[in-house]
């Protein structure tokens, strides 16, 4: 038993009630951080709906230029009524605080870094933000190519911990809340694509270049498109470019956008595809981190069919978990998939799927996080 239960400020604007990938990663570190430590929560409004200690959060704006002025206020003040052993900022715009606070109260401080958080093109972040991501005691980033990348921009080596995601991994399959109250899937092949609707997953193009000879090869072949835009995007251009694809492509019946799902409804929708379809853009301004979604895919025994681009060659094994593609390679992406519908394999199964996401599992990462947040107090001390 330890002397002491440390006490952690975390601050994170990515966190329920928003939704995505970086909330499901920063709720489940609050709550596995909580299981060890005294955590204090800076959060979006709502926030405290999903926690136990709700005395232990202070809410601020979805907003980010609300949200930012309002969190640095709350570390100040949740400070002054509690000793803090470390500061956890969940994302690079909350380095910022994070820092602040850190500085005027001499403790040190971790940032979670996610790729577009060390390339974003801002002049202002990169002379406001970049400097707090580089002062953390520590920097984790979510897969190696982040790694990479932090070291391009003169983050110190000595300083970064590489920490995927961690994913749920699930204990029952065909789920009773699954496709068919919803979909006629009945002897389709099943394409499906998952996450934020954002320019760099791809979708677009891969209806453009890939869908239409696929199609053209198995006519019964349905592509799913799982998620929604942002929530602080004001517009919706993603999503009208993918119906413009679908419009201009004549594909209306075969491709069903599903919008959001309940995670019980995500998870029918991944045992049930023959494919997970992750056609990432290759643009260095806008790296895909990691791609958690592959492994949520993985999972469930679903290979993933993905470009080879940011960190997703971390979220996918080759011939393991799926079949790694040359960036913008779309006809090779087109060729694999009508392989792997017409019973090419690739030597990859439900079991080499699944256990690939074993070491994924938020047990792993729990006992992952909880040492580098040691690893921080201690140096400190």
């Amino acid at each position: 038993m330890r002397d002491k239960k440390y006490n952690i400020l975390f601050i994170s604007r990515n966190f329920p009630p928003l939704t995505g990938g970086m909330e499901r990663l920063m709720y489940n570190s609050y709550k596995l951080l909580s299981e060890e430590f005294n955590c204090t929560l800076i959060g979006p409004h709502g926030a405290s709906a999903s926690l136990s200690s709700k005395n232990r959060s202070h809410e601020c704006s979805f907003n980010i230029l609300k949200f930012l002025p309002c969190s640095i206020l709350k570390s100040y003040y949740a400070a002054s009524k509690t000793q803090f052993d470390l500061v956890f900022a969940g994302s690079g715009i909350n380095s910022l605080p994070a820092m602040l606070v850190s500085k005027a109260r001499n403790i040190p401080y971790i940032t979670y870094t996610h790729g577009l958080d060390i390339t974003y093109k801002s002049f202002l972040y990169k002379k406001i933000f970049l400097p707090a991501i580089r002062s953390s005691e520590l920097i984790i980033t979510n897969s190696n190519n982040t790694s990479d990348v932090a070291k391009a921009h003169l983050i110190e080596n000595n300083k970064i911990r590489v920490l995927n995601p961690g994913v749920h991994t699930p204990t029952t399959f065909k789920t009773e809340h699954d496709l068919t109250n919803k979909l006629d899937i009945t002897n389709k092949k099943i394409l499906l694509t998952a996450g934020r609707l954002v320019k760099r997953k791809g979708i677009a193009p891969f209806i453009m270049s890939c869908l239409p000879d696929i199609i053209r090869k198995h006519p019964d072949t349905l592509y799913l498109i799982a998620g929604e835009e942002p929530n602080n995007q004001t517009s919706r251009p993603v999503t009208n470019e993918i119906l413009k694809a679908v419009e201009s492509t004549g594909l209306q019946n075969n491709i069903i956008i599903l919008g959001k799902l309940s995670d019980n409804e995500l998870t029918s929708a991944y045992q049930y595809s023959d494919l997970f379809v992750f056609p990432v853009l290759n643009d260095p301004s806008d790296i895909e981190g990691f791609g958690m979604v592959a492994i949520e895919a993985a999972s469930n025994g679903t290979p993933t069919i993905a470009f080879s681009s940011g960190g997703i060659p971390d979220a996918v094994q080759n011939h393991i978990s799926g079949i790694l593609i040359p960036p913008t390679d779309y006809i090779s992406l087109t060729k694999t998939i009508i392989d792997y519908l017409e019973g090419e394999t690739f030597n990859i199964t439900k079991d080499t799927c699944r256990n690939f996401a074993e070491q994924f599992s938020w047990n792993n990462y729990k006992r992952k996080i909880i040492s580098l947040c040691y690893e921080a107090i201690r140096k400190n001390k």
